[in-house]
């Protein structure tokens, strides 16, 4: 699957639309890889080879993950619903695999890839693929799926008579099929009032900060925006009320905000330790290592040490919780029997008071870390 890195992507339209200007302020920061983008992008490279399979009648081999593949089977097999419908309806129907849709003529420089698009008996179909398991994605008001749907009209228009676009969402692993269908003058006065206003000014680094849950979420300057900073802040500058407590209008105003501010807060921590593991120095705090959890790795093992000092299967039945089992045998008695089978690993960076007990983090080994959790168990 093609990666979309123009400054003005589908996929990052739903920030660049609402907050213009997040578009200089990231630009030139890297992008933050995860297991879980690396996994979607896994998914659309195979559900493109089965799909081509089936249009080009080839049987080329897909090596991948089990639930990766029964998963883009699902994906699969509905664009195949979705087309042998649309040639029941037409028989002249066409399905491209992967296509690139440029709706440059209202964001500049924009383009973005159509997993799947079906034209056919006035309509024109785009179906995306979202691997993700975390968020359900709706298809209604969609902006990326609504550049999407630009594109299909700029690029297919001319060749082929359709009036409506139908957008759809098909997120397998949490069995979520959405679908927006609208006219072509409706998605063009949506790019003309709406798209082309916010593109040029994100374009040019123009136009007010608006920080907001949707827009923030992936970011890249999320955790160090100053705007998002002021506007979280302010929040309870705003509720310096001459009460001593809370009134309920403002508990109800402030709810709906907890969500995004505790975000935040996770945000500017991880900016912080990220900045310090990088070498910067934040005065009054160090990195040490957070707890991180023991575990059996020789479980027979550690069972046959039990029962040979005299404990009953039934005492260390489905070997209990590790603090359980240590209470049982007495900590100094378990700490020696359980060497060897019992695997503490060193925890992960965190952020504290540079009074915290704990030794710096690059200071720790792991079998330090083991002793010191034995030692405050």
């Amino acid at each position: 699957m093609p990666g979309e890195h123009a400054r003005l992507s589908a996929s990052s339209s739903a920030r660049w639309l609402a907050c213009p200007p997040s578009v200089k302020l990231t630009e030139g920061m890297p992008e933050k890889e995860s297991e879980w983008a690396a996994e979607g992008t896994e998914a659309h490279r195979v559900a493109e080879v089965k799909l081509r399979n089936y249009t080009n009648g080839t049987e080329d081999r897909v090596v991948c993950e089990a639930e990766i593949d029964r998963y883009t089977n699902d994906y699969c097999g509905y664009v195949v619903e979705q087309f042998n419908a649309a040639k029941k309806a037409d028989h002249k129907a066409k399905l491209f695999i992967e296509e690139r849709l440029d709706y440059s003529e209202w964001a500049r420089e924009g383009q973005g890839t159509g997993d799947a698009v079906i034209i056919a008996d006035n309509t024109c179909h785009i179906i995306d693929l979202k691997y993700g398991r975390n968020i359900s994605v709706s298809a209604i008001s969609n902006p990326q799926l609504r550049l999407y749907a630009l594109g299909a009209i700029s690029t297919y228009s001319l060749i082929y008579d359709f009036d409506k676009v139908k957008v759809h969402i098909y997120q397998p692993r949490i069995g979520n099929i959405s679908t927006e269908e609208l006219t072509v003058s409706e998605l063009t006065e949506w790019g003309d009032t709406v798209v082309k206003p916010a593109a040029d000014q994100a374009y040019k680094g123009e136009g007010e900060f608006n920080p907001g849950e949707t827009q923030c979420r992936w970011c890249l300057a999320k955790e160090s925006c100053r705007a998002r900073a002021r506007k979280n802040l302010k929040t309870f500058v705003e509720n310096e009320g001459s009460d001593k407590m809370l009134t309920h209008e403002e508990l109800a105003m402030l709810l709906p905000r907890l969500k995004e501010i505790k975000s935040w807060c996770e945000d500017i921590e991880g900016y912080a330790l990220s900045q310090m593991l990088n070498g910067e120095t934040i005065e009054g705090y160090k990195v040490v290592e957070s707890n991180a959890r023991r575990k059996v790795i020789d479980e027979p093992g550690l069972c046959t040490e039990l029962v040979e000092k005299g404990y009953t299967m039934e005492q260390i039945s489905q070997l209990k919780p590790i603090t359980q089992l240590e209470k049982l045998v007495g900590k100094k008695d378990f700490t020696i029997l359980s060497a060897g089978y019992i695997d503490k690993p060193k925890g992960s960076p965190a952020i504290a008071p540079l009074n915290d007990k704990r030794k710096p983090y690059e200071d720790i080994t792991a079998d330090e870390a083991f002793k010191d959790i034995e030692a405050n168990s």
